[in-house]
Order: C-alpha cells, then sequence, then structure tokens
C-alpha cells in the first residue's frame, strides 16, 4: 500500500481521533468501546463504523508502549481497559 492508499489515509485519520481522545483523558481508564463511540460521534455518527478498527489500533498502541493495557475478568468474561499514563 501507498501513502496515497485511501485506506491507509482512513486508519491515519482514526489513529489521530484515538490519540486525540487519550490526550484528553490522560489518567482515566477507558474501554474499547468508549474509544469506538467518540470516533464514530467525531465521524458524524457513520451507522457500521468497524469497530475492529478501533481493536487493531488499540493493540498497536499498547504494543508500542503508547498506552497501557489491563484486563479484568469478572463472571466468566474478560474486560480490557486502556490508559495514556499522565505525564
Amino acid at each position: 500500500m501507498s501513502d496515497s492508499d485511501p485506506y491507509r489515509k482512513l486508519l491515519r485519520e482514526y489513529e489521530v481521533l484515538v490519540l486525540d481522545f487519550f490526550e484528553d483523558r490522560r489518567g482515566v481508564w477507558v474501554t474499547a468501546r468508549d474509544v469506538w463511540e467518540y470516533v464514530d460521534e467525531r465521524l458524524g455518527g457513520e451507522t457500521g463504523f468497524p469497530r475492529m478498527v478501533i481493536l487493531s489500533l488499540l493493540k498497536r498502541l499498547v504494543e508500542a508502549g503508547i498506552i497501557e493495557n489491563r484486563k479484568e475478568e469478572r463472571a466468566g468474561r474478560v474486560y480490557s481497559y486502556y490508559l495514556m499514563p499522565r505525564t
């Protein structure tokens, strides 16, 4: 994929929105759903916005050490929370 690829441009736009979300909430644990709802709202409430894209971006940000991930098990389900530490 080239840098002019529309898909790559869209992913960069999503990534910027996700980082903006975390910048505004430094030090606060959030869920992937919180992030998805923020991005969806910023995109004008576009129906069918792919949640898997957000999960993929969150995973990349955790792997890069930009945000932290904590998992909790309750009632047999695993819940993930994400945090951008305060600097």
